[in-house]
């Protein structure tokens, strides 16, 4: 059993390899998130869209 944003499961939805349990209506969750790294001058371009990522405020699983 997992809490997964629709958007990234519709196809599963649609196909019944994965069905609905919770109604769409459920009470919403809050997550809080520490990230830790050393600083750089410059990081990775997978570090740097990770953090992006992370601290987005349009992310489907927020």
């Amino acid at each position: 059993m997992a809490l997964l944003p629709e958007e990234i499961i519709k196809a599963e939805l649609a196909t019944g390899s994965l069905i609905q349990l919770l109604p769409k209506k459920s009470k919403s969750i809050t997550l809080t998130i520490d990230v830790g790294y050393k600083k750089r001058r410059t990081h990775s371009f997978l570090h740097e869209e990770f953090l992006n990522f992370v601290t987005s405020k349009n992310n489907l699983w927020m």
